[in-house]
């Protein structure tokens, strides 16, 4: 048998801490309206100007006064759950009704909204495909043509550096003495593309307050730029000539996205957001040419089923593109700044895990060389850091 005593003991804990978990317990009214700026009052207390992030509201019933210069007071009464937020969307004219929208609502009115904006970055392209530009002679554009076929530029390019070279040895010239006169190429395999400039379009739907599907379209222009040596020796120990030269390569890329980005607010007009995407790229080198002296050649094919840099065998000087359809991933992550309910500032960093396509469907696998073509088609990681503009379209309401 439990004492009178006892009883009474139990009984005052249970309905102490029955009350603190009741008073403890807090919610979160978030409080929209249009025009913006309306003056907040809870339960008579001045909270701040809308658009506004309201926690720490006590559970239960409250009344919301919303006021504007030019416009009538408005009123709501929201309910606040525990650990919930509870949105308040008001057109201050009246033309619009629109209802409180609370955690346990089923058949209420909901809102959504577009956004569209602006991404101005950088963009870090992955040296990997940087070496296509190189010049090696398994590279889909490659020097020696150029420089040792008599047919090409041998002539002009042995009267512009003083020496006419005999026997060419290849691309991996190591000097040995004696043997007679050999011809070389050393060609730079750690070329690397310089940061390059990013803008295009971004636009998405937001599903609810924290979640949105977006898409965008960014265009960015690579260079990259080496050297190269042509070497020679004349059969001499002491004798291993080289004349250094200039080489460059030239792309764009289109980047499209298409993904799903999720935000969690650190403070009233401030949050942290993370985004994935699926990806695809369509990437063109537009320049790969090669500078001996005062010359200037392009290395880039002209020709059909055959190898021929800058047009000189094929009288019809086709424009074969070189380039096509890469895909992959990205991730990002990044800050919002709500400057207003319309505006809002993205700092961000993605990074994409993609393969890049530069070679494309004009594979040369079988020219009158019989030489077989690097594609450069292994995914790696690219980057870029951006700030993306954006503007909110005013909510809209549906049922």
């Amino acid at each position: 048998m439990i004492s009178k005593k006892t009883f009474l003991v139990f009984s005052i804990i249970f309905c102490s801490f029955l009350s603190f978990s009741q008073e403890s317990a807090k919610g979160t009214i978030w409080v929209k309206t249009k025009p913006t700026q309306a003056e907040i009052y809870i339960d008579g207390v001045f909270k701040g100007k809308s658009p506004r992030i309201n926690t720490g509201i006590a559970v239960g019933e409250h009344e919301v006064r919303l006021v504007l210069d030019g416009f009538d007071d408005q009123f709501r009464t929201a309910i606040v759950y525990a650990n919930k937020t509870t949105d308040i969307v008001v057109d201050m004219s009246g033309k619009i009704e629109i209802d409180i929208i609370t955690p346990d609502t089923k058949q209420k009115k909901i809102y959504h909204a577009w956004t569209v904006g602006l991404n101005l970055g950088m963009y870090w392209g992955n040296k990997y495909t940087a070496n296509f530009y190189n010049g090696s002679e398994n590279n889909l554009n490659n020097i020696s043509r150029i420089v040792f076929d008599p047919n090409y530029a041998r002539v002009e390019i042995e009267n512009a550096i003083n020496h006419q070279y005999a026997d060419y040895v290849g691309y991996e010239w190591n000097f040995t003495s004696g043997g007679g006169h050999k011809s070389g190429i050393e060609i730079p395999y750690e070329m690397s593309y310089k940061i390059s400039t990013l803008i295009g379009l971004y636009g998405a739907y937001n599903i609810n307050r924290t979640s949105r599907i977006f898409v965008q379209f960014n265009y960015t222009r690579l260079k990259t730029n080496s050297a190269f040596n042509i070497h020679w020796d004349d059969g001499f120990i002491t004798q291993d000539n080289f004349y250094q030269c200039a080489i460059m390569g030239e792309e764009e890329r289109y980047l499209i996205d298409l993904g799903f980005s999720k935000e969690w607010f650190v403070e009233e007009n401030i949050s942290i957001y993370t985004e994935i995407a699926a990806h695809i790229n369509n990437s063109r080198a537009r320049q790969n040419r090669i500078q001996i002296n005062k010359l200037e050649y392009s290395i880039m094919n002209t020709g059909y089923n055959f190898y021929d840099p800058n047009g000189s065998l094929n009288t019809q000087n086709l424009n074969i593109r070189e380039g096509g359809l890469g895909y992959g991933a990205m991730a990002g992550v990044g800050l919002r700044l709500y400057f207003s309910e319309f505006l809002s500032i993205e700092p961000g960093f993605e990074i994409y895990y993609n393969s890049i396509n530069l070679v494309g469907d004009t594979d040369i696998v079988n020219d009158n060389a019989n030489r077989r073509i690097n594609t450069y088609r292994d995914f790696k990681p690219n980057y870029q850091a951006f700030i993306r503009l954006l503007y909110i379209q005013p909510w809209t309401v549906t049922k």
